[in-house]
C-alpha cells in the first residue's frame, strides 16, 4: 500500500537529521508529504541535505545538549512552516571500551547526549506539540536499551534511561494528544556492528519492534498517530 500522502501537512523535528538514521527519516517524512525541520550539529551536511529536499526542510545548527538551541530550532520549526507535530528524538552517539579504560569524559558525553538531549527535547518542544496536535513524539531507543550490550556502558545505560524518559512522559503526553513512543530494534545482530543503524517497527512502549537493517531501507522513525492513518515509519 502506498503511503504517500500520508504525512500531508505535518511538520517533523529531527534530530542527528544531517546523515544516517536521521537522514533516512528526514527523506522519508518528506517523501511521505510532510515538512522537516533537520537538527544536527553538521552544519554543512544538514545543509546539503535541506537543499536536497527544497522547500520541504530547513536546516537549523542544534546540538541537543543545549537547551537555548532546542528553543532556537522549535521556534523555527512553527516560524517556517507554521506548526510543529512531530518531535523524532533520533540524535545519539556510541562509545564502548572496558571498565578499566572507559574514561568519566566518554560516560558524561554519551549520557548527555542520548538520555539528557532527549529529555531537553521533549521540554522545550511539548507546548508546541500541543499547539499542533495531534502530534507525535518518537525517541529513538536500542536494542541495548532492552537488554544491554557488552562493553558498551554509557550507551547501554543511556538507552535505558530514553525508555524509561518516554514512559514518564507518555502517560501525561498522551492525554495531552502528544502520544510519546520509543523505537527499539530487535536485535538479530546489533546494527551498530554492522556500521548501519538499525530498522524498527515501534508499537509504543513495551511493545515488540521487528527487524534492523540499514538506514536507506526505512523511512521516519516509528508509528506517527498523529496521522489520519497510522503508518509505519522505520528507524533503530
Amino acid at each position: 500500500m502506498s503511503t504517500i500522502g500520508r504525512l500531508d501537512g505535518k511538520v517533523a523535528l529531527v534530530t542527528g537529521g544531517a546523515s544516517g538514521m536521521g537522514a533516512a527519516h528526514a527523506r522519508g517524512i518528506v517523501a511521505e508529504g510532510g515538512r522537516v525541520l533537520i537538527g544536527d550539529i553538521a552544519d554543512d551536511a544538514g545543509r546539503t541535505l535541506a537543499a536536497e529536499l527544497g522547500d520541504a526542510a530547513v536546516y537549523a545548527h542544534l546540538d541537543v545538549t543545549s537547551y537555548d538551541d532546542w528553543e532556537m530550532a522549535v521556534l523555527l520549526a512553527e516560524k517556517r512552516f507554521g506548526r510543529l507535530n512531530v518531535l523524532v528524538n533520533n540524535a545519539g552517539i556510541l562509545n564502548a571500551g572496558s571498565l578499566d579504560d572507559f574514561t568519566v569524559a566518554q560516560w558524561d558525553l554519551a549520557m548527555n547526549v542520548n538520555a539528557k538531549g532527549a529529555f531537553l527535547g521533549l521540554k522545550a518542544s511539548v507546548e508546541a506539540l500541543r499547539r499542533g496536535k495531534p502530534a507525535s513524539v518518537v525517541n529513538i531507543s536500542s536494542a541495548a536499551g532492552m537488554h544491554g550490550i557488552a562493553g558498551m556502558h554509557a550507551y547501554t545505560a543511556s538507552k535505558y534511561a530514553v525508555r524509561g524518559l518516554t514512559k514518564s512522559a507518555g502517560p501525561r503526553a498522551g492525554r495531552a494528544g502528544c502520544p510519546c513512543q520509543f523505537g527499539p530494534p530487535r536485535q538479530r545482530r546489533h546494527a551498530h556492528d554492522r556500521g548501519h543503524a538499525g530498522q524498527a517497527r515501534a508499537r509504543g512502549p513495551g511493545q515488540p519492534p521487528a527487524s534492523v537493517g540499514p538506514p536507506q531501507r526505512g523511512r521516519g522513525a516509528g508509528r506517527l498517530p498523529c496521522q489520519r492513518r497510522v503508518i509505519v515509519l522505520h528507524g533503530s
